[in-house]
């Protein structure tokens, strides 16, 4: 499963110019990338702090996006 939503936090976050195109909801996406990340700290995967860090690593990729989309 970790591997699953590792391959498709990759390319969401990689291919999101992409996804803008098909008009994807990013901020829809953005909350199911939390919720695994959150999920995976839950079953004892990632501690708190790599919580923390992929959180924070995940928000600055969709701020990328975002601006990228803006020009």
């Amino acid at each position: 499963m970790a591997a699953v939503c590792g391959a498709a936090m990759f390319t969401i976050l990689t291919k999101g110019e992409q996804m803008e195109r098909l008009d994807v909801d990013m901020g829809h996406m953005f909350d199911q990338i939390s919720d695994v990340i959150h999920l995976w700290e839950f079953r004892g995967h990632i501690s708190k702090e790599e919580t923390k860090e992929l959180l924070c690593w995940v928000q600055d990729k969709f701020e990328e996006l975002d601006k990228r989309s803006k020009n």
